[in-house]
């Protein structure tokens, strides 16, 4: 059964960060849905049509050209169609996009520490054989930057919204965070949860806030909505982002913010492009559930987020490296 779209709006509510009742309404949708859109962010309409154009000018060079920066066995670079299933308990076939990784650029003790192996260099094609992509590096750089700075603004409507310190998690991001950004291309094939065929599979995020921009007016988010056991549609918008609470995010609030699963159901009639920017602590950062009322106790262990991490990407990928 599928949720009208009045609904939908009810459901997402828009946080404008140019009203006074910004945090208000944030603090509603992080107990609720967990979703919200995102309008009056401040982030220059140029950055985002660079991405845009950059990303889909990607996404239609050839599979061979892309290889070249091809992410099998890397935490960076190219993935091609169908290498992920978000829900393979009910997916007969990997789910129909094609993404890319890019991450921050990690020094040197990083690539053999730890967490090797969802950090390292990002890979890039070269743009002066590739006439179509020129400018596709900066592109995304400058977005990444800008997306950055929208999640250090949502940490401290979070923090409110937790009743601690306006700068409780700063820290954890500053001055080393492990953002990733993921331009997305959904294929033009016609999802059918019958038949278990996804674009997206069933799944919540992993960390922390998901930030997405849809690069096109191509509907196909949907949310579940377990009071109503339906699944909520989402429609696009251009002049908002559609933010969301991770299962990290969840789990440090010891439960009281909601991580929502979600999915993308695609029509099959055209493509869809988006952009999601997972904004993601220090993997070295140890997650404690917050704990402020006197009877309310811990329902979740402490972890460090790096350890968390690959133990989730081993659940999606046939390698526990996110490739």
């Amino acid at each position: 059964m599928q949720t009208p779209l009045c609904a939908a709006r009810m459901f997402v509510p828009t946080v404008d960060l140019s009203r006074a009742d910004a945090a208000d309404v944030l603090r509603r949708a992080l107990h609720t849905s967990g979703f919200f859109y995102l309008a009056h962010d401040g982030v220059d309409d140029g950055v985002i049509e660079d991405m845009r154009a950059k990303s889909k000018a990607f996404f239609a060079l050839d599979d061979d050209v892309k290889s070249r920066i091809d992410a099998a066995g890397t935490s960076r670079g190219w993935t091609r169609m169908r290498a992920e299933t978000l829900d393979a308990a009910h997916s007969s076939a990997g789910d129909s996009k094609e993404g890319v990784y890019i991450g921050r650029e990690c020094a040197r003790e990083e690539l053999e520490g730890d967490y090797a192996a969802l950090v390292g260099r990002n890979k890039w094609l070269d743009e002066t054989s590739e006439a179509s992509i020129r400018g596709y590096r900066r592109a995304m750089e400058r977005y990444y930057d800008a997306m950055v700075g929208i999640g250090m603004r949502l940490l401290t409507l979070i923090a409110a919204a937790l009743d601690v310190e306006d700068d409780y998690f700063d820290a954890y991001w500053t001055p080393t965070h492990n953002c990733v950004l993921r331009p997305l291309r959904y294929a033009a094939v016609k999802s059918d949860a019958n038949a278990g065929t996804f674009a997206a599979g069933a799944h919540s995020d992993y960390g922390g806030l998901t930030i997405l921009k849809t690069l096109d007016d191509v509907p196909g988010l949907e949310i579940y909505d377990e009071a109503n056991a339906s699944w909520v549609a989402v429609p696009p918008r251009d002049d908002a982002f559609v933010v969301n609470i991770g299962d990290l995010l969840e789990r440090w609030s010891n439960g009281r913010l909601k991580s929502t699963k979600h999915r993308v159901m695609t029509a099959g009639d055209v493509e869809r492009h988006s952009v999601a920017f997972f904004f993601e602590p220090d993997y070295f950062a140890v997650v404690e559930p917050i704990v402020r009322e006197v009877d309310d106790v811990p329902k979740y262990d402490t972890i460090r987020f790096g350890d968390y991490l690959l133990a989730r990407y081993a659940e999606t990928y046939d390698s526990a490296d996110g490739s």
